[in-house]
């Protein structure tokens, strides 16, 4: 769900992980201008200033084992357009 620079999706938990890596931008190819998040387990996450026409969204799951962090590889791109 898109309103006023904000997105905001639910995650379904596969497993145990301990966070969520997030990162958007709005070139095509992930290069320029991209911005990550962490976050701890949640359902819910909601990222804020979403800038207006296409955005690219990646997700990535974490595990911490022995105070190393472990990531999976990033998901698809989401494409979301923003008014």
């Amino acid at each position: 769900m898109i309103t006023r620079g904000k997105y905001t999706f639910d995650i379904k938990e596969t497993g145990s992980i301990n966070g969520l890596q997030v990162k958007y931008t709005t070139d095509k190819y992930m290069k320029k201008n991209v911005k990550k998040l962490s976050f701890k387990t949640k359902k819910k996450i909601k990222i804020s200033n979403i800038k207006s026409g296409r955005n690219y969204i990646m997700i990535r799951s974490y595990k911490i084992v022995k105070g190393k962090r472990y990531y999976s590889a990033w998901s698809d791109a989401i494409i979301v357009a923003a008014q």
